[in-house]
């Protein structure tokens, strides 16, 4: 069979290492380049990441909720970023994760250790993160968390009650957190899924290296499922999945419009998300798509009448 183009990207996980892009070499290299002022969303939700990805903090009254922390490189940025808005990182109280992979996880040992904070992850993936520290050893990156998550698992603190789905597909043990904010005598649902993404949902991924057989069944039953749930702000540890810092720049031009509150996003993005993982599932079966897993260094192979793949 002929092959056409290749693409190239990081699989990000837990599990092993990959060779990094070039965006990730930057990374390193440039981190002050990926800063990104930190903002007020609404009531009491703000954004504390970077051009990439990072942390949502949530201001409690009673202490700071952190939820992602994004990767260990970036970690001087998220940690500026929460004086920039005005609060101290010692008052974070927990540190949700929505999923296991370094990118959501890598600050989170820096804070715990500012703070205390309690750390909070799915079941599935803490026991995965337990089971690779005693197979390879502490790492800066690496830690046991202290609450493990089950679906509709609730907390609160303060003036939020946060509100735990189990949504697996991108990993075993993937969480959304939703919880309530307030603006104009109006109450909105925020939910914060962390990756709704498929790029680890490739017939050899997980086969291959993050040994999960049921992912892309378990992906398509939620994403089936949470089509009901009344979301009203959807957003994302990464700043692409919705649109994030666009929506930023919207709000600094248009004074008093907040974009981040779109009642029909939720639908929208699953619709699209399910259809793709749907259209590449199908290419796959076809032998029209495979992911060559055969070093750590993955690459996505597509036939040449292939579009719009991910």
């Amino acid at each position: 069979m002929k092959w056409g183009k290749t693409m190239s990207y990081v699989c990000t996980n837990f599990d092993f290492k990959v060779n990094p892009d070039p965006k990730y070499t930057e990374l390193k290299l440039n981190p002050q380049d990926f800063y990104v002022e930190p903002f007020k969303v609404i009531d009491n939700l703000y954004y504390a990441g970077t051009k990439m990805n990072g942390g949502w903090l949530i201001d409690t009254g009673e202490g700071l909720i952190m939820i992602d922390t994004g990767y260990l490189d970036l970690a001087p940025l998220l940690i500026n970023s929460i004086w920039e808005l005005g609060f101290n990182p010692k008052d974070i109280k927990m540190i949700f994760h929505t999923h296991k992979h370094s990118d959501h996880t890598g600050a989170t040992k820096v804070l715990k250790g500012l703070s205390g904070a309690k750390t909070l992850m799915g079941r599935a993936d803490g026991e995965a993160s337990v089971a690779r520290i005693r197979k390879q050893g502490p790492a800066i990156t690496r830690f046991e968390s202290d609450v493990l998550l089950d679906d509709g698992d609730e907390f609160r603190l303060g003036n939020t009650v946060i509100r735990c789905a189990h949504i697996p597909g991108h990993s075993r043990g993937y969480m959304a957190y939703l919880f309530d904010v307030h603006e104009d005598s109006k109450t909105y649902t925020v939910c914060i899924p962390g990756d709704i993404a498929i790029n680890t949902l490739h017939k050899n991924y997980i086969t291959q290296w993050d040994i999960y057989p049921e992912a892309q069944q378990d992906f398509l039953n939620w994403t089936e499922k949470a089509m009901n749930w009344h979301v009203d702000i959807t957003v994302g540890p990464h700043t692409q999945t919705t649109g994030t810092l666009a929506k930023r720049e919207y709000m600094l031009s248009h004074p008093g419009e907040n974009p981040f509150i779109n009642p029909d996003e939720w639908q929208e993005v699953l619709r699209g998300v399910r259809a793709q993982l749907l259209k590449n599932m199908k290419l796959e079966e076809e032998g029209r798509m495979w992911l060559d897993c055969s070093t750590p260094n993955q690459k996505l192979h597509v036939s040449d009448d292939v579009t719009d793949v991910e």
